[in-house]
């Protein structure tokens, strides 16, 4: 029975017949509540601790992301800048070859 109660003991005497506190219950149980209170802040701290991790690497992956997109942007920029060049240099190729053929 005394093992559901917590710095207790079983006490059969000619005064007392029960559960009684143990000599350092008040101690104890203090020493237990201030146990409950630590756990509590680790856990509390950890709680914190990750949602600042999680902040932290959502806001790189965003900027990662924007990072990636405008890469990808001026990709195609030069490309389209490429093409323009190469089309234009084309043109000038044929109307030299034009012009030599025409005089």
């Amino acid at each position: 029975m005394s093992a559901g109660f917590r710095n207790t003991k079983i006490r059969s005497d000619d005064r007392w017949f029960g559960v009684v506190p143990t000599g350092d219950a008040l101690l104890r149980r203090r020493i237990d509540e201030y146990g409950v209170g630590w756990m509590a802040a680790l856990k509390l701290q950890s709680i914190v601790r990750g949602r600042r991790a999680r902040q932290g690497a959502r806001k790189a992956r965003l900027q990662l992301a924007g990072t990636r997109a405008v890469v990808q942007l001026q990709t195609k920029w030069r490309g389209v800048l490429a093409r323009w060049r190469v089309a234009w240099m084309r043109e000038d190729r044929d109307r030299r070859r034009w012009a030599s053929t025409v005089i």
